[in-house]
């Protein structure tokens, strides 16, 4: 996948989803929602590209390889494009709302997949 200030990313190769990209687990608990799905830079701001798996007790949840760079992101929530509020960084957008922003680092050589969390609470934890 891409950064936001490349053009927008399609389907993962197997190429790019190399050592080099961190795998990133989206989650969120919504109890009362039907449907969850993700848009953002890495997926060309397509929710039906990252739809979320519904688990136990209301939460929903997405594994993505992403390569290092800074993204942009919302929730998709029965339709309604839902801001992160709990985002440690976010933009304005066009439509009046907020986008979180994602930041994946790059890895220190030799590079192996790494772990981190972006969920309801927002940002980038390793």
């Amino acid at each position: 996948m891409r950064p936001m200030s490349e053009e927008p990313a399609s389907n993962p190769t197997e190429t790019e989803t190399k050592a080099e990209n961190a795998i990133i687990e989206f989650k969120i608990t919504l109890p009362q929602a039907r449907a969850v799905a993700l848009a953002g830079t890495f997926n060309g701001w397509d929710p039906s590209r990252t739809p979320l798996r519904k688990e136990g007790g209301g939460l929903w949840r997405v594994v993505l390889p992403i390569s290092p760079g800074r993204y942009e992101y919302r929730y998709v929530v029965d339709g309604r494009w839902l801001d992160d509020p709990k985002a440690k960084e976010s933009v304005p957008n066009p439509f009046g709302g907020r986008n979180a922003v994602l930041v994946v680092p790059e890895a220190p050589r030799p590079a192996s997949t790494t772990t981190a969390v972006a969920d309801w609470a927002g940002g980038y934890k390793p």
